[in-house]
């Protein structure tokens, strides 16, 4: 707000000396004077209340910008990565899926885009799926590069449990049952799924299909990702298209073959985290 000399910005001029009455040494206001007088006292009265309140508004717009954690809970991102070890792949093509994840973690675009983020933190997950599925890692924050780079080192530790037919269904759903029992809270919760083919498993005695295990991701407002890789099988892009990605804004990277997993994973992960 702009102050120019003798007058408050909006409000009514002082009184002009030529206005007032001459009583010996004392100045009466005139009428039009004193009237013009009273509407600068109220006009103060409102303003200055006002230029209050705007600051308090700024004071907790700022503390609201910085977005402290409420709780040590809270996060960006609820991530699962929800990867395939089927017959497909076999074991040099799982180390370069290992590898690739924790390649991706330890680089500095990654740690910068979560260190970024409005509480500057995320929890991720890794689950591995084949006949069935099961959670690899449970839920880990990382929030800079300590923490980005013990991650990775969990990923590249962590073996192979088993191989078998694909079972994407049941890569879902357990990824779906471990968002739901992570006590973190978190505006955005996404399963980023990679393989390289089809689903050719289901769980019918559990009542686990494709049709429901994205149903129940929908149910849950979760949002589903697709690293597909590319292989002998045709089209595996297409696949993921037409059965995997689901909710709002989801998206897929695709990978030429196992080679290509690290930069498509670590492409992918900017997205999702930023």
């Amino acid at each position: 707000m702009i102050f120019e000399s003798g007058q408050l910005n909006g409000a009514a001029p002082l009184p002009d000396p030529k206005n007032t009455l001459r009583s010996g040494n004392t100045h009466w206001p005139s009428a039009p004077a004193a009237e013009a007088v009273s509407r600068f006292a109220r006009t103060q009265r409102k303003i200055i209340p006002t230029m209050k309140w705007f600051a308090l508004t700024f004071a907790l717009l700022a503390c609201v910008a910085r977005a402290e954690p409420i709780s040590p809970l809270d996060v960006d991102l609820e991530l699962v990565l929800c990867v395939d070890t089927s017959d497909s792949i076999d074991s040099s093509e799982f180390a370069l899926q290992r590898q690739g994840i924790a390649l991706a973690f330890q680089s500095e675009e990654i740690i910068n885009a979560i260190e970024r983020g409005a509480l500057g933190r995320i929890a991720v997950s890794l689950v591995d799926f084949s006949d069935d599925a099961s959670v690899r890692i449970p839920f880990v924050i990382i929030s800079d590069r300590k923490s980005a780079h013990r991650f990775a080192n969990m990923v590249l530790a962590s073996n192979r449990e088993k191989n078998g037919n694909t079972s994407i269904s049941a890569g879902i759903w357990t990824s779906v049952q471990d968002l739901d029992a992570a006590r973190y809270i978190a505006t955005r919760r996404v399963i980023d799924v990679s393989g390289d083919g089809a689903n050719n498993r289901d769980w019918p005695e559990f009542g686990i299909s494709m049709d429901t295990a994205v149903a129940l991701a929908k149910k849950n407002h979760i949002i589903i990702n697709g690293l597909p890789i590319e292989s002998d099988e045709s089209d595996v892009a297409g696949l993921y298209q037409k059965w995997v990605l689901t909710g709002r804004g989801a998206f897929m990277v695709a990978a030429k073959d196992v080679a290509d997993f690290a930069r498509a994973i670590k492409h992918k992960l900017i997205l999702e985290v930023s």
